[in-house]
């Protein structure tokens, strides 16, 4: 998913050539992008911030409510470091320049879409500072919080989000936040995968 049509077919051709396939889909503003990922589950949002007509943080809250396993990464052609920073403060799971070169930038793709963190670019101070600070991030936060195991608990008996909300006195939004922070932080991106997880490490019986 992009939000300009004319960079997203230039990155459909520029995939199909290196041996891949892929389906973007373009979004400007919220309720595209609540459309295509209520209709089309994908993988990967990328999102740039000066086309898409919102922020990445406004994007992480819509990808959160809308659909769990999502993976969102900035992508620019600004390297700036307030662009560095809206990366990092927002928790994105990468930071792609579109100023990268063709090879870095599908393989920098193809990693996010299996759950890795990702910040690739020319400038190859500023971003490895950024791919510092985003894995910083996912390694002090890979341990399950309180509220978090209690959620792969519930999950792994079974309940759905709602009935989690009802059990836990949350709203169903806050619930999906959550367990979207749980596959972060697992690297997983399925319920089941959580559901072995949670029988595999003792949590349930």
């Amino acid at each position: 998913m992009y939000g300009s049509p004319v960079i997203a077919r230039g990155l459909e051709l520029l995939i199909e050539s290196s041996g891949g396939e892929a389906m973007l889909h373009v979004w400007q503003g919220s309720d595209a992008l609540t459309q295509i990922l209520q209709t089309e589950q994908p993988e990967l949002v990328l999102i740039d911030p000066q086309i898409a007509g919102m922020n990445v943080e406004q994007v992480m809250r819509s990808v959160a409510k809308m659909d769990e396993s999502a993976a969102v990464a900035m992508i620019s052609t600004e390297e700036s470091s307030a662009h560095m920073e809206e990366a990092v403060s927002a928790e994105v799971q990468g930071f792609v320049s579109l100023n990268a070169g063709a090879q870095d930038f599908i393989a920098s793709l193809r990693l996010l879409a299996e759950g890795h963190v990702v910040a690739i670019g020319p400038d190859v101070g500023s971003l490895a500072d950024v791919a510092s600070e985003i894995h910083s991030h996912a390694d002090s936060t890979s341990t399950l919080t309180a509220r978090e195991s209690d959620i792969t608990v519930l999950v792994a008996e079974g309940l759905t989000n709602k009935e989690l909300g009802i059990r836990l006195f949350l709203t169903e939004g806050t619930v999906k936040v959550h367990i979207r922070n749980i596959f972060r932080k697992l690297g997983m991106s399925h319920r089941s995968e959580l559901v072995a997880h949670a029988h595999r490490t003792g949590l349930v019986e």
